[in-house]
């Protein structure tokens, strides 16, 4: 069975240097999946799950993200971060 490149690179790398490369692959908070996993060109902006953020009408948030900030709201994130695996145009 294939495996991830990223993953065996951090398998390959020197005790103490992997934890990075791991961590590269897991999503970041605030997003659904690892921003830059999904279709090349697209960013969170043309995402038709973006959404505002309660309580600051200046950011924005993931509506599919499974993490939440400490108040139970969604966790602001860059609109202009390329698009993730979950992405899906808007209509």
């Amino acid at each position: 069975m294939p495996v991830d490149p990223r993953i065996q690179a951090a398998l390959d790398a020197p005790f103490g240097q992997g934890r990075d490369l791991i961590a590269s692959i897991r999503p970041k908070r605030g997003y659904a999946a690892a921003p830059g996993s999904g279709p090349a060109g697209e960013t969170c902006h043309s995402c038709r799950y973006i959404c505002g953020v309660k309580g600051n009408e200046y950011a924005s948030g993931c509506a599919i993200a499974k993490r939440r900030g400490p108040l139970g709201g969604k966790i602001p994130i860059s609109t202009s971060s390329p698009a993730c695996s979950r992405w899906e145009a808007r209509q």
